[in-house]
């Protein structure tokens, strides 16, 4: 491959991770504020003593720990756990609130469409509560009557629920942490599982994915100026929660690149293919609830199909009797963005480097080397 080449492919590399450092920037800006491992630790003990508090009815203590648990950790579930609180005080309008601040900050929720329903009838209530104020009395009573028995009221106002709904269908035991009962498991503070792209790991960990683009092959020992392959990959993995340190994907998946050459004795179009079956590893971190960043490692077989007679590629233009296997090792950089539905896209360039073999390419051509801009999508199941 020529200089000229070689340049353009590394601007091309490298102009991609530009705008994957650009998407996190976007992303990290709209997100609600980053937790650190220093604030979860704070955050544990008030987050703890609001939900004991909160299991005996002590609401207004169990708002106030969740406060300071927030202060130091601002994970958008603690403002759901607020929001709990104050309703079942009976304070309508601060658990309305507090639910608009968790859905603004948890825009990707899983229980978006219960808390917006319950917000939704939180202003009902605060509307008849405001209708019943303004109402003027409709019956008097004498001194000795009220003397004898306070009246009542025409109209009461509606009473509120007074126990917290169940977790909607779908969604884990640990995805909304309000403290339902006693046994309910405390989450990590900022890591809210259920309502961002971790459901996708904890509920669903099986992913499939399928990625495109453009692929830049160089061919070790002769400087061949073969056109840009279009290389697909499709693959399956399963997502190891490592916690606070990241998720882990391992799996399997093939790849395949076409492309043409021309015969040297009578520069006719042939058709040949790289065709590929890789064991591969992700580590994905978590900058933002619904954004990861990722570093891929694979390792595999690539096989060279549609080497015929007087091809560019061996000594002589010699053609394979068949599909020439080449081990490869893979290495990838990229970014995720979880979307709702347990969807996901992602932008990742990858470096794939296959080692020739038989006799007749591996003297010719000691390696082939690739770079490919992929895009994808995945889905959780």
């Amino acid at each position: 491959m020529s200089r000229h080449r070689h340049r353009d492919l590394s601007n091309a590399f490298f102009g991609l991770l530009g705008v994957g450092a650009l998407l996190v920037t976007m992303s990290t800006a709209t997100a609600a504020p980053a937790s650190t491992e220093a604030g979860k630790k704070a955050a544990r003990p008030h987050y703890e003593k609001g939900a004991s508090e909160y299991n005996l009815g002590h609401f207004a203590e169990s708002i106030s720990e969740f406060e300071k648990a927030y202060e130091q950790d601002p994970a958008p579930i603690l403002l759901f756990n607020i929001a709990q609180a104050h309703r079942q005080s009976g304070n309508n309008e601060r658990a309305a609130f507090f639910y608009r601040r968790y859905l603004e900050q948890e825009p990707n929720a899983a229980n978006r469409a219960e808390v917006e329903k319950r917000i939704k009838d939180l202003e009902g209530v605060i509307q008849q509560q405001n209708d019943v104020k303004r109402r003027p009395p409709t019956e008097v009573t004498d001194q000795d009557q009220r003397s004898a028995a306070p009246a009542s009221p025409a109209t009461p106002p509606p009473a509120t629920a007074t126990t917290p709904p169940a977790p909607p269908q779908g969604t884990a035991a640990s995805a909304l942490p309000p403290p339902i009962t006693p046994s309910s498991p405390a989450p990590e503070a900022s890591v809210t599982s259920g309502v961002s792209g971790a459901d996708s790991e904890a509920a669903h960990p099986i992913l499939v994915w399928l990625s495109a683009g453009p692929a830049f092959p160089s061919f070790s020992g002769r400087d061949l100026q073969e056109p840009t392959l279009l290389s697909v990959r499709l693959g399956a993995g399963y997502a190891i929660d490592l916690h606070t340190a990241g998720f882990l994907d391992v799996g399997v998946s093939g790849a395949y690149a076409p492309f043409q050459y021309r015969t040297l004795d009578t520069n006719a179009n042939r058709s040949a293919g790289f065709w590929g079956l890789l064991a591969n590893a992700k580590y994905r971190y978590r900058l933002a609830p619904a954004l990861d960043i990722a570093g891929e490692v694979g390792a595999g077989v690539v096989w060279w199909s549609g080497l015929g007679d007087q091809n560019p590629f061996t000594d002589n233009g010699v053609g394979a009797t068949g599909a020439v296997p080449m081990p490869s090792l893979l290495l990838g950089v990229g970014v995720v963005y979880h979307l709702p539905a347990h969807l996901s896209v992602f932008a990742q360039p990858t470096f794939l480097l296959s080692k020739t073999t038989g006799d007749g390419l591996s003297s010719a051509i000691s390696s082939v080397s690739r770079f490919d801009l992929a895009i994808g999508l995945g889905y959780s199941i």
